[in-house]
């Protein structure tokens, strides 16, 4: 008898917390803009991008400054679309996010239409000649310890210093900028840019998670944005890294059509930066992608028997940089997959799983 009361008690503050909690769950926000304040369209080229707020009640977007528009741009909820820029021109635009909590979130949004780069004037590794390469990921090598029969270094976008891109330079090495266009990296110092609903399932990686690439127009400005940091960094070629989606269990209905959308407009960005672009593994769509990319980069043709489709491309006097992973460690001797590698007249090299070794040249 004396415990019931104590029990109603619990009952009903356990009741008036469930409460308390759901209204507080669905507390009213005032909306902030996190996507980035800048963007790049190329000339001539069809572009898209999406600016992203948050807030409770969902935001709506409106342009408060900068009208009228080029001839045939639009702006339609959240999307800002250019079937044909014209540039180069720079055009200021004050996007306002609304939601009827105080204070309206307001940006002043720098869009640059760029002219595309003369056609010859770009990086065009090829497949008539050896070419030595390194591939370090985890750390950026010093500029005093570049070695001196390297002619090309694959190093992190966002970790490597345009000083380093610089001494590559004078070293007559030119350099390879890694982004990760098919990924979230819960590290990078742009991750907060990404808004939850392109986020998928995890690759594997600690700390990643697949993106939605059908959502061209709200990614495309975040990769610019990284495309534009190689840039100003002097690197002379980007890495986009698993851009093969489709292929995984990312958490979305990817279709290869979506990835073949996708990788495009990445190479058609990076080009109109000024930069060449690789292929990166993503085999199975070499057919249609070989005209869009410069060179190819792949791992692990010959563990998986994958080597025959990357021809096409040494076929088009494109070249292809190749890795074969050893575990932990690099090989000291050359191995049967070198040479393997050589014969296909690949540039290939042994390293170790953390790219972070001197690796064994093929040739």
């Amino acid at each position: 008898m004396t415990r019931r009361p104590l029990l109603l008690v619990v009952m009903v503050l356990t009741f008036s917390g469930l409460l308390f909690g759901q209204r507080n769950r669905h507390r009213n926000s005032a909306p902030t803009i996190t996507s980035p304040s800048t963007g790049t369209f190329i000339e001539g080229i069809a572009n898209a991008f999406s600016v992203v707020a948050k807030g409770n009640p969902v935001p709506t977007i409106t342009i408060t400054a900068g009208l009228p528009l080029q001839s045939g741009m639009t702006f339609t909820g959240t999307t800002l679309t250019a079937t044909s820029p014209v540039g180069p021109d720079t055009i200021a635009i004050q996007f306002t996010a609304s939601n009827g909590v105080f204070p309206n979130a307001v940006q002043n949004f720098t869009l640059n239409v760029v002219s595309p780069p003369p056609p010859g004037l770009l990086w065009q590794p090829s497949s008539q000649s050896p070419i030595r390469w390194e591939w370090l990921l985890s750390s950026p090598p010093a500029a005093s310890s570049l070695l001196s029969n390297i002619e090309v270094y694959d190093v992190d976008g966002f970790d490597s210093s345009a000083a380093l891109v610089s001494a590559m330079h004078a070293h007559n090495i030119h350099a390879i900028c890694y982004i990760d266009a098919g990924t979230w990296e819960n590290w990078r110092s742009d991750a907060g840019s990404f808004p939850a609903s392109v986020l998928g399932a995890t690759n594997g990686w600690p700390g990643e998670k697949w993106l939605d690439i059908r959502r061209v127009s709200v990614l495309a400005p975040i990769m610019t944005a990284r495309f534009e940091m190689c840039k100003n960094k002097g690197f002379d070629a980007v890495e986009p890294d698993n851009i093969d989606g489709y292929t995984n269990s990312t958490g979305f209905p990817l279709k290869a059509s979506d990835q073949i959308t996708y990788n495009e407009w990445i190479a058609t960005t990076v080009h109109g930066l000024g930069m060449s672009v690789a292929l990166k593994n993503d085999g199975d769509q070499i057919a249609t992608l070989l005209r869009f990319f410069d060179f190819d980069i792949n791992e692990q043709c010959v563990q998986y028997s994958e080597c025959a489709m990357l021809k096409p491309f040494v076929n088009a006097g494109k070249a292809v940089f190749e890795t074969e992973y050893n575990g932990n460690q690099v090989s000291t001797t050359t191995t049967s997959a070198c040479r393997q590698l050589t014969t296909l007249n690949f540039n290939g090299i042994e390293t170790d799983l953390n790219l972070d070794e001197t690796a064994l040249q093929c040739r």
